[in-house]
């Protein structure tokens, strides 16, 4: 592979699944790439707290309560914990 000057590249040319060719700028490729790996780093932070949990359920997919007994907290080391509505209620003041 040879060595490319990364300052006179404003662009790539990429291939669809179909084989269509298309123009994409550098900026849409570090957007992209960045979006990926965001993406992968919140799914693999997702993971982590659920194993670290015993639960997979993502927040989103869970149901709304109004009368909920505790709520889900991170702790300052960043380790998931069980808080009652009392306790918030008194650190909410």
């Amino acid at each position: 592979m040879s060595d490319l000057n990364l300052e006179n590249i404003v662009g790539f040319k990429a291939v669809d699944k179909d084989g269509n060719e298309q123009n994409v700028t550098v900026d849409e490729m570090v957007d992209m790439v960045s979006t990926r790996m965001v993406m992968a780093l919140s799914e693999t932070s997702t993971f982590a707290a659920a194993a670290a949990t015993g639960n997979d359920v993502y927040e989103n997919e869970l149901p709304t309560v109004t009368d909920a007994a505790n709520v889900r907290v991170l702790q300052s080391s960043g380790d998931a914990a069980q808080m009652t509505m009392q306790s918030l209620a008194t650190k909410l003041g």
